[in-house]
């Protein structure tokens, strides 16, 4: 009787260790996966079959000026490289350190400067809960 107490003790202490360390590993490295993946397809790889984000206006402009040999969301690679995402206890949390993340994650709908109409299409790359 006590083996089968003991090989029970031993399948409950590898759950446990499965599902408080194996599972979040896997669930943040498959979210850094994703998140990649959205830059990398200009889309929203959270969404199944969501389509490709909105094109810049200046990519319709002289070739002078034009973006589109750089991808979307992608200057010098800072937005990308501030997100993070991390373990806490129990909580698996995805941030970015970026002051415009949010903007380019939501979309906008608001007054530059306060004076002039703007609109920011939503180039969503992080998962959120609204």
């Amino acid at each position: 009787m006590s083996d089968i107490v003991n090989d029970l003790q031993k399948k409950k202490d590898e759950l446990i260790h499965l599902a408080s360390v194996e599972l979040p590993n896997l669930i943040v490295k498959a979210a850094e996966a994703e998140i990649e993946s959205s830059f990398k397809q200009e889309s929203n790889a959270f969404k199944t079959g969501s389509e490709k984000w909105q094109p810049r206006k200046n990519d319709k402009q002289s070739s002078k000026n034009r973006d589109d040999r750089r991808g979307l969301l992608v200057k010098s690679g800072a937005l990308r490289s501030s997100i993070d995402v991390v373990q806490l206890g129990d909580t698996i949390s995805i941030q970015s350190s970026s002051e415009y993340a949010q903007i380019h994650n939501e979309g906008l709908d608001g007054k530059a400067f306060g004076i002039h109409p703007f609109k920011m299409p939503q180039r969503q790359f992080m998962p959120y809960v609204s």
